[in-house]
């Protein structure tokens, strides 16, 4: 006789929670699961796990391992993004939204714990997922920074110069990931650093013509 199809076990979280809340705790759990393990050592099982869900309710939503993590790092990209544009919006002269972008950037490198490290690694890897949502993520701070240094300057400066600050910002950050503790210490000193470096920069591009001419005079001064 054909036996009859098992009916699968839910556990109590799913028993308990909306079924609306599911895709939030799988997210979740994963992103605890990889962050413990890395990407590479990291099976369906253990999502399951740290999620607290059964297996057809993670296939509901997700294919595979690998689409959770997509998705992680579609969540964490366009999280980013918003907090920026939030900060922004809130803030008066160029000064201001640079102090209030940088804070809200630093804020989440530093908040988004294990997890952050593992989504770089994996950003780093060419034609990743996590590498395209990265590249989201600098498309949109440079393109912000252009329009802000454009209002400074009167003009439009060099793109690179763009990329260069913004990688900048990318590898200050990185700091915060070698933090046993992530405070308001730590944050105030990438930025600070940040902001130097921006205003630094600008200045330059300002006043390129007087500084060249300086640097050209000291290169051609004789020696004493």
């Amino acid at each position: 006789m054909a036996r009859l199809p098992r009916r699968t076990r839910r556990t109590r979280t799913e028993r308990e929670a909306p079924a609306g809340g599911s895709r939030i705790r799988i997210l979740e759990g994963a992103m605890r699961a990889f962050g413990e393990r890395g990407y590479a050592d990291t099976r369906v099982e253990d999502v399951l796990q740290a999620a607290g869900i059964s297996r057809p309710t993670f296939y509901k939503f997700f294919a595979n391992r690998d689409e959770v993590f997509d998705a992680i790092a579609e969540s964490q990209a366009f999280s980013v993004i918003q907090a920026m544009k939030g900060a922004i919006a809130m803030a008066g002269d160029p000064l201001e939204r640079l102090d209030k972008a940088l804070d809200a950037y630093l804020r989440w490198r530093g908040a988004i714990g294990p997890i952050g490290t593992v989504l770089i690694a994996e950003a780093m890897r060419p034609g990743s997922h996590a590498s395209q949502q990265r590249q989201a993520i600098l498309d949109a701070v440079t393109s912000w920074f252009a329009a802000e240094a454009r209002e400074v300057l009167g003009e439009d400066a060099d793109a690179l110069l763009y990329v260069g600050v913004v990688a900048a910002l990318e590898r200050v950050s990185s700091d915060l990931d070698r933090q046993a503790r992530v405070g308001e210490r730590e944050i105030h000193r990438c930025k600070q650093v940040m902001i130097q470096i921006v205003l630094g920069t600008l200045s330059w591009e300002r006043d390129r013509d007087e500084l060249m001419s300086k640097l050209s005079a000291l290169r051609d001064a004789p020696e004493s």
